[in-house]
Parts: structure tokens; sequence; C-alpha cells
């Protein structure tokens, strides 16, 4: 069944769609400066076991990010596809694996993404490659349901991570929407008691059953886009989270019948109602969600093909390819194994905090890689490392901000990896003043959704000499309620 031919145009949307969308990201890192602010020389929190992953030197990362733009586009077009495709995989990972700091459920799926554009022939139609070469050729199934399946794993996996205590009973979302009752429109909404808990279940529940309602019956299927467009649009709101929201809708896509590209573009001459809905969500779009252009006109294309498909029937489908037309094929033993490995650690990685001990929004062992999204609100307290040399019997205590910028301080500050970092950072740092093997311990009192702040490791244990966890539960961190916790609690 993976082999059978079909058409692609939901493939090719999505490539098309993920391409301008990325080249927008890139400009934002490139006009706003970030591409030095965030990603320039200095210090900066890897990832195990990708230590070795630096920052270009001078102004070097700015041109990562313009390749970025040019491959990105390169994609979008289909211009020598396999080329662009791995260009933008490579520079996306690079920039992904620079700093931890900067770690956003966005940048991992994108770099999922990038990487499976770098396989999926999503160039076979509607490409300039296509044209060149005079070929227009279906793609195979496997790659619209791979590419369908990674759509569906933030969600469902999103769905599972919030059946926690805190979200069920409305933290901190509840604390995000008390800031926020002055959004235009829904601002009121958020003032009413329980409204918090209300949207909470709402959200865990769109992101549980989003995927399989829209794989299902029409019935479901348009429903659930709409709530889905309209979750993803207030996200853009309330949240700074970039590309995010329009990245979701402009994949949320793959999920609607495969031909959906054709069927929209045959109603755009026929029905005035979808250029007419599809311009109004624009213009509402680009005022609701503050000016942004692009994300409006994904949000626009969104609404625009969610009235397209209310009236399907009206539209004849174009038939499917045959196998008489396109050369029979078999997935070989070596091809379905890595597909089947890419499943499985797509599924398994997520799942990892249930066997885990300790509440993963405390600790973090477990949730990077899981699609924790907005789960946790951590205030920092206080941040301070004393670094002792039991030779010279001398401390010194030492501001992080000495060394970091003030968000990787914070950041850093509730992220027990990134705090044994940091102490073999000043271990090395003062080895030249203290003599020695020295002691680095860090003070750190965090607040967790609203609770009393408290020590997030323990201030006695020396950070030089435990390992980074990676996995597994690290004892030195201490409890979040200040007594011992089970296995997957929280």
């Amino acid at each position: 069944m993976l082999t059978e031919p079909v058409r692609g145009s939901a493939v090719v949307a999505f490539r098309v769609l993920f391409g301008l969308l990325m080249a927008w990201e890139a400009t934002r890192y490139l006009t706003n400066g970030w591409a030095l602010t965030s990603y320039g020389p200095g210090f900066h929190f890897t990832y195990w076991p990708f230590d070795f992953v630096r920052p270009l030197p001078g102004r070097g990362m700015e041109f990562v990010f313009a390749l970025m733009f040019v491959a990105a586009l390169g994609v979008a077009a289909g211009l020598w596809y396999r080329v662009s495709a791995v260009i933008l995989a490579v520079t996306t990972a690079y920039v992904f694996l620079i700093d931890q700091v900067n770690y956003l459920n966005h940048w991992y799926l994108i770099v999922l993404f990038s990487i499976l554009l770098v396989v999926i022939p999503a160039h076979r139609r509607y490409s300039v490659d296509a044209w060149r070469t005079g070929e227009d050729r279906p793609i195979r199934r496997w790659a619209l349901w791979l590419l369908r399946f990674q759509i569906s794993v933030p969600y469902v996996f999103g769905g599972i991570a919030k059946l926690n205590g805190d979200w069920l009973t409305g933290r901190p979302l509840t604390q995000w929407l008390d800031a926020r009752t002055d959004t235009p429109l829904v601002g009121w909404v958020f003032e009413i008691e329980g409204a918090g808990i209300v949207l909470a279940w709402g959200a865990m529940l769109l992101d549980l059953f989003v995927p399989w309602l829209m794989l299902g019956t029409r019935v479901a299927r348009l429903p659930a886009f709409g709530i889905a467009i309209v979750f993803h649009l207030m996200n853009a709101r309330l949240f700074s989270i970039g590309v995010f929201p329009a990245m979701m809708v402009a994949s949320t896509t793959l999920l609607l019948p495969e031909d959906w590209p054709e069927r929209l573009l045959a109603a755009f001459r026929r029905r005035r109602s979808i250029v007419v809905s599809g311009g109004v969500m624009t213009l509402f779009a680009y005022w609701f969600a503050e000016g942004r252009i692009p994300q409006a006109l994904v949000f626009g294309l969104g609404v625009a093909v969610l009235v397209s498909e209310i009236g399907r029937d009206r539209v004849p489908a174009e038939p499917e390819p045959t196998e008489t037309a396109v050369p029979a094929v078999t997935m070989r033993g070596a091809a379905m194994g890595l597909l089947a490995l890419w499943v499985a650690v797509q599924v398994l990685v997520p799942l990892r905090h249930l066997v885990i001990e300790g509440d993963p929004s405390w600790t973090e062992e477990g949730h990077r890689f899981a699609w924790h999204m907005k789960l946790r609100d951590k205030e920092v307290e206080s941040i301070v490392f004393e670094v002792y040399s039991p030779q010279a019997q001398a401390t010194w205590w030492v501001a992080p901000e000495q060394y970091l910028t003030p968000r990787q301080a914070r950041k850093m500050a509730s992220h027990p990896d990134m705090l044994v970092q940091f102490a073999r950072f000043l271990e090395e740092e003062f080895s030249d003043r203290l003599p020695g093997d020295l002691e680095v311990m860090a003070h750190a009192e965090v607040s967790l959704n609203g609770r009393e702040p408290r020590l997030l490791v323990d201030p006695d244990t020396d950070l030089t000499s435990v390992p980074r966890p990676w996995w597994g539960h690290a004892e030195w961190i201490l409890p979040r309620d200040g007594v011992p916790t089970g296995a997957g609690s929280g």
C-alpha cells in the first residue's frame, strides 16, 4: 500500500508552504539581529552528544541564515530540490544544536520536517525541476503518510503531555490569561471564573483528537480543521511563538483529502465565497495577530481551504494515478526498516518521562523533544554559584550574568543539565585563580506554576563531579514539593 502512487498535490502544497514560511523565518532572524544576539560568539549550552557544535565566528551566523533563506526558496520552488533540501536540513539542524537556551518545539519540528523533505520526492510535480526535465510523476503513498504521521505527533503527544495535574486544574494557563484580559474580542472571556480550566481541557482534547477526526469522516473533519485554525490564531495572538501557528496550520492541511489543492483551485473559478472568506480571514488575522503578513496569508489560505472543502461535492475529483501508467515498485527491507525506526523514535521519545521519577516540568528530565508545550511557567527567584577551593579554603560567589546574557542566565537557572554545564565552565574559568581541584555548587531557587520558590538542586552537590543528566533521574535534583515523587507523577 505504501508504494502505491498518489497525485501528491497535498505534499507539493506542503513543500511550497513550508519553504516560504522558512524563508520568512530566516529573514526574521536576520532583520531583527537574532542571528547574532542568540547564536553569535560566546558561551552556549550545547546538547549531549553534540558538544562540538559551535557558532561561526564574527558575523558568520548571518551567512548561515542567509543560506537557509536561499535553500528554503529552492525547496518551495522545487529548484535543484535535493541540494536545496539538504542545505535547509543542515542549516536548521545546525542552528538548533548551537544552544539549548533557544530550544523551541517548533524549531524541533522544523528540523524533523527538513530532514524528511530530503528523502521525500516532493519535487516530482509542480516544480521547476519537473518543468526543466519535462517529467511529472506521481508521488508514492508513503511520502504522504509519513508527513501526515509527523504532523500528528506534536498534536497527539502534546495532548498526552497535558494529562497532568497542573494543566487539568488550569495551571499555568489561568495565570497567563489573567494577564491578557485586554486581548481584543476575547479578553472578556478570560475574566470569567474557571475559564482557564475550560480552555485548558479544550486545548488538551483538541491536541488528542484533531488528527484522528481530520483523517476520519467529512462530518468530523471540517469542524476539527476550523477549530484548529481558531486555536492556532489564538496562540499567535497570545504567545510569542514566531512561525509556529502558521506552520501548524500549513502542516495540518496534510490531514485533509490529498487532492485538496486541485479542488481549491477549481473552486476558486466557480465560487466567490472562497475568495471573500480567505481575504476577510487574511485581513482579520493581520489585525488580530498584530501585523505579520506571511502568517496572516496562511490563515487566510486555511479558511479558503475550509470553505472549498465544505463544497467539495460540487467539484469533480481527478482520477487517481493507475499502476499501468506508473511502474510498480516495492519498498526494500532497508527502507522499510528505516521508516519503522523513524516512527518508533517519534513515538517512544515523547513517552520517556513516564518511566523517569519526578515531574518533568520541574526536573526537565524527559521534557525536551516530547512536545510538552506551554505546560510550565518557571520564575527564577535567585541564582548564584559557589566556587570553592578545598586546598585554599577559599570561596568565590559568582553571578552568572557576568558570563551569560540575561536570557541564558534565566533559562539555565531552571534547567539542571545547564547548571552542570555552567559549573564545569566555571571550574575551568577559575582554575588559574584558585589552587587544587575546585568544587562548584549552584544555589537556584525556582517557582513552578505559581508555587512557592524552592531550591531546584542540592546546594551541597559539587556539580563538576556529576554527569550531565540525559537519561533517568539525577538524585541531586530536589523534589518539586519538598518530598520525593513517584515515576511519571506530576
